[in-house]
């Protein structure tokens, strides 16, 4: 959304609204549109006839876990479309942590995590909607996650997503949901950046005292 006002007109005159490069008028005109009406119906019929899978298969999935692996590409489908509704994003967490709540979601390691299926679909989110809350919290859970897992390419991925950041911040620079996450990232990479520099003095004393004290193979 954006507003066009001319700045010598009087507070009275109306101010133009624009939406996805068109006026409101013109959006609401295109809405009464038989056709397009149609069309809109049928999107607005078919997301809550997939909800309304999701939720009951969730529901079978804790007896049943060949239903709740199909919540996996489901998810991923509405997401991909509109990346907005945290319910889907808690689903997909509760799936890869193999927990039945968000809450345990938060506190379960994901060993099952794929970060390049994850990253994929959250990009693919946050190109369509750069302000998406829930894609950019996902995208930290799973970093948090690699985290906990001591990934060995959490270094390397994090570089990376702080690039990711300079792309979109070049496209919106008030985007703040990006801001908040580039800190989140430049804080763990501080710390595994701490974490490398820990090891290789402990690494590098080990072996002083390895010279120091040789090891007695006779004894």
């Amino acid at each position: 959304w954006k507003y066009i006002a001319n700045p010598s007109h009087t507070y009275r005159t109306p101010i133009t609204f624009i939406m996805h490069g068109r006026e409101r008028s013109e959006y609401k005109a295109m809405q009464r549109d038989p056709k397009v009406a149609a069309k809109l119906k049928a999107k607005a019929e078919q997301w809550y006839a997939l909800t309304a899978t999701i939720a009951k298969t969730a529901k079978e999935g804790k007896d049943k876990p060949e239903a709740a692996a199909s919540l996996m590409p489901l998810t991923e489908k509405l997401l991909t479309v509109n990346p907005d509704p945290m319910y889907l994003w808690n689903q997909r967490r509760i799936q890869i942590s193999g927990s039945e709540e968000p809450a345990q979601a938060a506190k379960t390691p994901a060993t099952s995590l794929d970060w390049n299926m994850e990253s994929r679909l959250t990009a693919t989110a946050l190109q369509n909607n750069p302000k998406a809350y829930g894609a950019w919290f996902h995208r930290k859970w799973c970093l948090v996650q690699l985290q906990v897992l001591k990934d060995p390419t959490l270094l390397k991925i994090l570089q990376q997503e702080l690039g990711l950041t300079v792309q979109f911040l070049d496209r919106d620079e008030r985007n703040f949901h990006c801001w908040n996450y580039r800190r989140f990232v430049v804080s763990l990479l501080l710390l595994q950046q701490e974490k490398s520099k820990e090891s290789q003095l402990h690494s590098h004393g080990a072996g002083t005292w390895r010279v120091i004290f040789p090891k007695d193979d006779a004894a």
